[in-house]
């Protein structure tokens, strides 16, 4: 699990989505400073990364496997471990 630290900054979703700041996420209209991962946790980050991108071109589904990416929802702005985009 990666530690995280509240930043006192009130910027809203709109604003973040735009340009998100680096190891960053939006939650409850809060910056959330993401510290670093261990070298245990990048393993399992790539490994999870490798399982879901492998099983998408055997069952030949398209779409994009990422990392760290930012992603949206209705409520917050976070960046996960492993995301799938569909096409």
């Amino acid at each position: 699990m990666i530690n995280s630290t509240l930043i006192n900054q009130n910027i809203s979703l709109e604003e973040f989505t735009k340009n998100p700041p680096e190891k960053m996420e939006w939650v409850d209209g809060k910056l959330i400073e993401k510290n670093a991962a261990t070298s245990r946790h990048g393993k399992i980050q790539l490994k999870l990364g490798s399982y879901w991108d492998n099983y998408k071109n055997a069952s030949q589904k398209s779409g994009e496997v990422y990392t760290n990416v930012p992603c949206r929802t209705n409520k917050q702005g976070r960046s996960p471990d492993v995301a799938y985009r569909t096409p």
